[in-house]
């Protein structure tokens, strides 16, 4: 994808502020290490910072609201100038929303020296800030597909502040209604984006394929996601209704991948990263209905979402967005081939090992985080560079 907002060459040195993809990409990468870096510590019982939601929120909180939040906002502050023909952020206004998601990330570990309100305030202002500029883009181009964004970043919002509410021990339990409720939203946006953009980038790269996408299966896939999202949020993971929702969720978006799949993906990285991904949601899917009649050791279906979709499909989507819009060919070094690999490893280790052996389940958390960490370092070692210094053809963005 190209940008849009082409007005004159770039001549500058760095190029960190020019688009929203840039500095949300290179935080998403941060904070996708230090994340599970710091939670594998928590995990094996080493010493760690006191965070304001205490350990286990904090990492369930900053997974959607800090890494995958990034990676959303970094993609749409981008995708949307190209959707709607807009300008977007950039320099001093990207700066700020840039500033105000860090301040979101750091004040937690001070929460001893300045008041709560103000800690939860500043995380919670982040999206609506985000959602503002997309929405006011969105309806001033009139480009009523892309009015779903609205409502979906006021309803992230609303989760966020249900955790905020339980972090400051008022509300105890309403936490993990904002969590479970987060992550379906996640859920929804990356199939949302994934139904568009996998079909669409394997169309473009496989000369010749035609990829098959039924109106209608794809509009009642987004209608099943998102009864699912509503249930899974407010019934939980046990609930017999949650698990059929998940079953049937998972055989419309299987037959929604059927129409986009060809075995020629395998030898292109860029799209089997993506289709994986997607294979991952179905699992997920399947599981959690699974676990809804049978107890399974580990929450497989939650982490085949969370590590295998969410991780897997941001991942491969940072790496294909950020040489696209930067002026480079399409093709990924080893290294990021690599990353691919390793994220679906981690995968595999965290959803099935201890299903297979419980004996090992610490062994495959601890194993599938120091593989997510170092599919994370390249990502960074090869983008870092990528992100910070201007375009290759010269043009700005």
């Amino acid at each position: 994808m190209q940008s849009l907002n082409i007005e004159e060459p770039f001549t500058g040195k760095y190029a960190l502020f020019e688009l929203g993809f840039r500095p949300f990409f290179l935080l998403a990468g941060l904070s996708a290490l230090v994340l599970v870096m710091s939670w594998v510590g928590v995990y094996l019982g080493l010493p760690t910072y006191a965070s304001y939601y205490g350990p286990l929120m904090w990492h369930g909180h900053e997974m959607i609201f800090g890494y995958a939040v990034a990676v959303i906002a970094g993609f749409l502050l981008t995708a949307v100038g190209n959707w709607t023909g807009q300008k977007m952020p950039k320099n001093r206004p990207l700066i700020a929303l840039v500033v105000l998601w860090c301040l979101g990330r750091l004040l937690p570990f001070v929460h001893e020296f300045i008041p709560v309100w103000l800690i939860a305030g500043v995380d919670i202002l982040f999206l609506p800030c985000v959602g503002l500029v997309i929405g006011h883009a969105v309806l001033k181009s009139k480009n009523k597909r892309n009015l779903f964004f609205i409502p979906v970043f006021s309803l992230l919002t609303v989760a966020n502040v249900l955790m905020h509410l339980d972090a400051q021990a008022g509300f105890d339990g309403i936490g993990k209604i904002g969590e479970r409720m987060a992550l379906g939203i996640v859920v929804l946006i990356v199939g949302v984006i994934g139904g568009r953009v996998i079909p669409f980038f394997t169309q473009a790269g496989l000369r010749g394929f035609k990829a098959t996408m039924s109106d209608s299966v794809n509009k009642l896939s987004i209608v099943a996601v998102a009864m699912f999202a509503v249930l899974y949020a407010f019934l939980g993971q046990q609930s017999m209704a949650v698990g059929v929702a998940a079953l049937v969720t998972a055989g419309i978006h299987s037959v929604k991948l059927k129409g986009w799949y060809t075995s020629r993906i395998w030898g292109e990285p860029l799209l089997w990263v993506l289709h994986l991904s997607y294979i991952w949601f179905i699992v997920g899917l399947v599981l959690l209905g699974v676990e809804s009649f049978v107890p399974l050791l580990g929450k497989p279906g939650l982490h085949a979402l969370t590590v295998g979709l969410i991780g897997g499909i941001t991942l491969g989507m940072m790496s294909r967005v950020s040489l696209g819009h930067t002026g480079r060919p399409l093709q990924i070094v080893s290294a990021i081939k690599l990353a691919f690999i390793l994220i679906n490893i981690a995968t595999l280790l965290r959803v099935f090992m201890p299903l297979v052996s419980p004996d090992f389940y610490q062994l495959a958390v601890t194993v599938s985080g120091v593989l997510w960490c170092i599919a994370f370092v390249l990502f960074l070692l090869v983008y870092t560079p990528v992100l910070i210094y201007p375009r290759v053809d010269g043009r700005p963005g």
